[in-house]
């Protein structure tokens, strides 16, 4: 394994979370605390700028496209297995979804 595979799933991990945090964040300030004055910098900071600096990281060539798939997959992973157990976590505190079906 060379350096540009370590560097491309270390990329790809690394734009994962810049995108779930700003994800995130507009979400919080646009419904939660209905402060909506950052929305549209982040909304262009996370969709034109966010996702052209993805493309031109894949347009490089210089990272194997299975590394920034596998970074993109390894945060995937970490963030489900984040929100299971924040989810089981509250559950335990409060007892909220006893009577869940699921």
């Amino acid at each position: 394994m060379n350096i540009s595979w370590v560097l491309g799933f270390l990329i790809a991990m690394a734009w994962v979370g810049i995108n779930f945090a700003l994800l995130k964040f507009i979400v919080k300030q646009a419904v939660v605390t209905r402060s909506r004055q950052w929305v549209p910098f982040l909304l262009f900071l996370k969709f034109p700028v966010l996702y052209v600096g993805g493309y031109y990281i894949l347009r490089s060539g210089s990272f194997p496209v299975a590394s920034i798939l596998a970074g993109i997959t390894a945060m995937f992973v970490i963030v489900l297995i984040v929100g299971v157990h924040s989810l089981w976590r509250m559950e335990q505190q409060t007892g909220r979804y006893q009577n869940s079906p699921i």
